[in-house]
């Protein structure tokens, strides 16, 4: 996988790079190998997961939401959606922030590119 030099400063080039990225996977039947997720996983900043709410004492069923943060600049920019019971993404959603605001889901063309992106990360366990 060649790496793709754009400008990854705000929501639309990051937006752009997801896009550019996927294509390059789809060329090669959309099979991920381990050395395009290692050059995905090098171009973020952080990938986090947390569970969801449950009674105190209760065990944890595993996590439940990711964040794959994209850039921790202003704006900050992620990729946030839910796992289901096996820790895959069911959805993804493109969110910026800027100092002092919320996070805020940011209109995309097509948020299947950013969940099959989304899919390139692992999330449950040491896999």
């Amino acid at each position: 996988m060649t790496t793709l030099l754009h400008a990854k400063s705000n929501v639309r080039g990051w937006y752009d790079y997801i896009c550019k990225t996927m294509d390059l996977l789809a060329a090669d039947d959309g099979k991920i190998s381990d050395q395009a997720r290692e050059a995905i996983a090098n171009d973020i900043v952080d990938v986090r997961v947390r569970d969801g709410w449950r009674a105190r004492g209760a065990v944890s069923d595993g996590a439940c939401e990711f964040e794959i943060l994209l850039s921790n600049g202003s704006p900050a920019i992620r990729i946030y959606g839910c796992l289901d019971a096996d820790s895959e993404p069911i959805d993804a959603e493109l969110q910026a922030q800027d100092w002092g605001t919320c996070w805020s889901p940011v209109w995309v063309i097509d948020d299947a590119i950013l969940l099959a992106y989304a899919r390139c990360f692992r999330f449950g366990g040491l896999t």
